[in-house]
């Protein structure tokens, strides 16, 4: 599935959630508000991945701030920021291939190739935004190789 589409689906746990808790809306569409922006950054041609990235890195900090304030459970929390992290990491992916196919710097492309692991490893820790922020330097260095 594209970057687009596993964001399409957060849309849809994060409808669900509201539906289920109205009170918990306003947060809950502050998420769902810059995922929405990720998603038309992907879909402008060409996609501007670093601003869907952007998008989704400001996305991460309101979901882990509404899990740390119990609008959204260590469950859900977990569910939407796995899924929106791992989007971040195929977006960056895309675009070092991008780089690769059109005969971008190599150096540059090597560079960018380093970031998905370290925001891997970070993603890992649970450190979900600084791994959307390496996937971010990634999609950036590609698109400048």
């Amino acid at each position: 599935r594209s970057p687009a589409d596993v964001l399409d689906a957060a849309f849809d746990e994060i409808d669900a959630l509201i539906q289920a808790d109205p009170s918990k809306a306003d947060k809950l569409e502050d998420i769902r508000a810059k995922l929405e922006t990720a998603v038309a950054e992907l879909r402008k041609t060409p996609p501007n991945r670093v601003g869907a990235l952007g998008a989704i890195e400001g996305a991460v900090g309101e979901i882990e701030s509404a899990t740390a304030s119990h609008e959204l459970t260590a469950s859900q929390g977990a569910s939407l920021l796995d899924r929106v992290s791992g989007a971040a990491r195929q977006i960056a992916v895309e675009a070092i291939d991008e780089a690769v196919e059109r005969g971008g710097s190599a150096s540059k492309i090597a560079d960018a190739r380093g970031d998905p692991a370290q925001g891997d490893s970070l993603r890992a820790k649970g450190a979900f935004k600084p791994a959307v922020n390496k996937y971010k330097d990634a999609a950036g260095k590609a698109e400048g190789a």
